[in-house]
């Protein structure tokens, strides 16, 4: 699969044996996928779908989710399966489901996930993954990651329904995956599956710039070099200084999301903020759970059992100068400046 960040640090550059034997993995069990598939299917609980920024918490709210079992998830494991999913689901249920060992003969130890994360990868078997691969099969990226509706695949996106659907039959739980490659495209995605639930997760904006230019430096090894989704004002945004470039992404990123769930129904939306997460995950929990009931019928356990808090940076590593820069930056897109112009 075409790679969208050639420029990458040696650290994060491809395996190119591994994206040769995936490639002919998959060519080989896409035929057959169709097996596991209900053509027009619609999964039958509420499909977690994580929206937001990159650097703003994401990967850890799905770890969230996945590892305390409210969700199932795309696992490192299941994401190496991306023409055929549930197939690499099924595999995973043999490998680490105790119900389904026969005499010891896969009887490795599978080590339990963490929280860890390096700009979104996870290590083992069953970290979580952002499962890019298989979006991409179904929605353009290029040349930004917003489809013009005029050219939203909506046979393919009916497809992608039925292959969530399928995960979910496979994995026996509701299925969530982080979806920051559709962030301008709510609309559309919440047409294709009337059970989404939007999480947008949103951090604190000077800690969200902050840390999307470091993670350029460590990507790319260079703050200018692009890293990230690309949201439709990509080509303008290029014009600008990269600390500017990151303070009117995350802006700009985080109103379009806000646009498109202020429409949308209010079961199908979760706001979460990064920090809330980090210092009082039962506070979430316990939110989460009453909207998961009221709107969706789905329990999750009555007491919370997941980490008391999460370790998160309070320190501004940005200059007084670049506080300013990124103060004035921000201010260019407020909603309603926004709104005047118009």
């Amino acid at each position: 699969m075409k790679d969208g960040f050639p420029d990458r640090a040696p650290r994060y550059q491809r395996n190119d044996t591994l994206e040769s034997v995936l490639e002919t993995l998959n060519a080989a069990l896409a035929p057959g996928a169709g097996t596991l598939i209900q053509d027009g299917a619609q999964p039958d609980g509420p499909v977690g779908l994580i929206v937001g920024n990159p650097r703003s918490g994401t990967t850890l709210l799905l770890q969230w989710l996945g590892y305390n079992g409210y969700f199932s998830y795309p696992t490192n494991l299941i994401s190496r399966f991306y023409a055929a999913p549930a197939a690499g689901a099924l595999v995973q249920k043999m490998l680490c489901d105790p119900a389904v060992r026969y005499k010891d003969e896969l009887a490795e130890e599978i080590a339990a996930p963490d929280y860890r994360s390096d700009l979104g990868k996870t290590a083992g078997l069953l970290g979580a993954n952002p499962f890019w691969y298989f979006w991409r099969r179904f929605f353009p990226s290029e040349p930004t990651n917003h489809i013009p509706p005029n050219r939203w695949p909506a046979d393919k996106a009916r497809r992608f329904a039925a292959e969530i659907a399928s995960l979910e039959a496979a994995l026996a739980r509701p299925f969530a995956m982080k979806a920051l490659c559709l962030n301008w495209n709510i609309a559309e995605l919440a047409g294709a599956l009337p059970n989404a639930l939007f999480f947008h997760v949103t951090r604190e904006p000077v800690f969200a710039v902050q840390s999307l230019l470091e993670a350029r430096r460590r990507f790319n090894g260079d703050a200018a070099a692009w890293w990230g989704m690309k949201p439709p004002q990509f080509a303008e945004l290029l014009g600008k200084e990269a600390l500017e470039q990151a303070a009117a992404t995350v802006r700009l990123t985080d109103l379009a999301i806000e646009d498109a769930l202020d429409r949308a129904p209010a079961r199908n939306v979760f706001r979460v903020r990064y920090e809330t997460l980090c210092d009082q995950p039962e506070t979430v929990f316990e939110n989460l759970k009453s909207h998961l009931r009221d709107h969706y019928g789905y329990a999750l356990p009555d007491a919370y059992a997941g980490p008391a808090r999460f370790d998160h940076t309070r320190d501004i590593r940005l200059s007084p100068e670049e506080i300013r820069r990124f103060e004035a930056e921000w201010a260019l897109h407020d909603r309603a400046v926004m709104q005047g112009a118009a």
